[in-house]
Formats: C-alpha cells, structure tokens, sequence
C-alpha cells in the first residue's frame, strides 16, 4: 500500500482574525491526512489585526508567520499586488523547500466534506482551480496543490502576468511555469449552486444567506467538499455592513450542520 505523504497548508491572513478558528474547526473534522497548518499573518498595514491574527492563533494552538514588507511598499498599488508579493514571500523564505504535498488555501475556505489532498493529488503534479483570460486557463492562487517533490520550486511565481496581452489576477504568473515545464495539473471545480447539489439555493436560504448569494462552491468530479466565502465580495456595493454580518451568521450555521 502506498505510504501518504505529510500534508502542509498555509493560508493568508489579512483580515477576519474570527475565521481562523471556523477554518481549523472545518480542517478537524474533514482532512482525511497527517497535516499541520500555518496561518499566514499578512496585516502588518492593520496593528490592530496583526494582534488579533496573532492572539487567535495563540489561543487555538495554530502556528503562525509573520509577513513582513518593506514600509509604504504597497501605498496606493493595488491589493494583488501585495497578495502576489506575500505568497512569494513565504514561498522564498520557508516553505519552497517543504517535503510531502503544500496547499495554499485562502482564509476565506471551509471544508464542508471529507478530502484527502493525498488522493486528490494521487496521480498529479499540481491542483488548482483555474480561472481564465481569453478562454486560457491558469492557475488562480486561491487554492493550489502541490506534489513536492516533482516541482521545479525556483520557477514558482505567485505574481501576476499578462494573458495574451491582458492582464490576469494573482497567480496567473504561474501560467508560465505550466508552459514551460507541462506539470499534470488537476482541475478542482467551480460548481454551479442549484438544487443537485448538497448546498443549493433552497440550502443557502434556509441558513439565512442574503442574497445575491456570493459564494462560491469547490468540488472533484462535481462532489462539493468546500465553501467558498469570498471575503473579495465584500467590497461589492451590495455587501452593506448588515449584509456582512449576515452572511457571517449564516456560514457558522453551515459549518454547525
């Protein structure tokens, strides 16, 4: 029988210091792998959420790194740039050289189904979810997953690229480390919320999700295994504070069922 490799995850935290503990609560009870979890504090522009990154990782026993940029560095740019830079970041200083299978998954992801990223991976060299420019897939940062020991770690970028001549969001530099080296890549799935799939729309209503709705949901082979909150969503005009605040009730009340 195949021996599983140790499953390292990272998430970046800018924000929403009170989804640390729904995230490890959701990682408890459905990765299905040896893993360990490092929380990414990535609020150094914030003093007040660097501490409370800090504190809510000291009190639920999570391990956490510091990201530290250049003062001003990222005044008046935009906020893909600094997600693209800290993911470099960390890549650069710690963890390009990790054993077994590394994941990055955003602060705003929650397991709602069992996964085991050994046997998502199982076959692959990398998983992601793709988004796309032109019809051109590349890998969107959000979430990706990496078999080790058959990555070419020096030519990683998490910044971003020009597609055929338009610009991509964060990650999309990677679309040249495919091209180049041909990794087997693993397409994880945006899936569509209706009424066949486990959290559909009367599901989303029923918890009490404001509506439009928002979110999104990542599965394999069309089996939903998380949720995708979207805190970039929260800078859309409808997402009033009330709408915010709702929306938050109504993910713990997921997550509880």
């Amino acid at each position: 029988m195949k021996s599983k490799m140790k499953v390292t995850i990272v998430s970046l935290y800018n924000n929403r210091p009170d989804f640390i503990q729904l995230q490890l609560e959701s990682f408890k009870k459905h990765i299905k792998d040896d893993y360990e979890w490092i929380v990414l504090n990535n609020a150094h522009f914030n003093n007040d959420k660097t501490e409370e990154i800090d504190e809510a990782c000291a009190e639920l026993g999570v391990d956490s790194m510091r990201l530290l940029h250049k003062n001003g560095e990222y005044n008046g740019r935009d906020v893909s740039y600094l997600v693209g830079d800290s993911l470099n970041l960390m890549w650069n200083t710690r963890f390009k050289h990790t054993d077994g299978i590394f994941v990055i998954l955003d602060c705003d992801f929650f397991l709602t189904d069992d996964i085991s990223f050994n046997e998502l991976l199982e076959g692959y060299d990398m998983a992601f979810v793709p988004s796309y420019t032109l019809n051109v897939a590349w890998p969107w940062s959000g979430i990706m997953v990496f078999d080790m020991k058959n990555i070419k770690v020096d030519d990683i970028d998490f910044g971003t690229t020009l597609i055929i001549g338009m610009s991509a969001d964060v990650g999309s530099a990677n679309y040249h480390y495919v091209v180049k080296h041909k990794p087997k890549c693993r397409y994880i799935d945006r899936l569509p919320i209706d009424e066949d799939c486990p959290i559909g729309d009367k599901t989303l209503s029923s918890l009490g999700f404001p509506q439009p709705y928002s979110v999104d949901l990542i599965g394999i082979d069309g089996r939903t295994f998380m949720f995708h909150y979207k805190t970039s969503s929260n800078y859309a005009a409808h997402c009033t504070p009330e709408y915010n605040k709702q929306k938050t009730i109504a993910l713990k009340r997921l997550l509880d069922g």
